[in-house]
């Protein structure tokens, strides 16, 4: 499954991978925090898509912040900050 900016016509990150079989419905929660996705393959998925809850996941699974390098790779735009405060900046 591929989502896709309505305005740039641009994928957004890499295909989410899950089901097997082709999606055939999805559909966003009214806070836009989840996506539910329906396929042949018989089966809901529903999807985590609030970046907060995606970085205290990351945090909690790896036990450090980002490493400058990784801050690069992933938000060349954006200033390197500590996204996880209970552990030292990544060097």
């Amino acid at each position: 499954m591929i989502l896709w900016d309505v305005g740039t016509h641009q994928p957004i990150g890499q295909p989410i991978k899950g089901h097997k079989a082709a999606v055939v419905s999805v559909a966003f929660s009214p806070d836009g925090k989840t996506l539910a996705s329906g396929s042949w393959d018989h089966k809901i998925i529903l999807w985590e898509n609030d970046p907060q809850v995606w970085m205290a996941k990351t945090c909690q699974r790896v036990g450090r912040n980002f490493t400058q390098a990784e801050w690069a790779q992933f938000f060349p735009n954006e200033n390197y900050r500590l996204t996880c405060p209970e552990w030292p900046a990544g060097k």
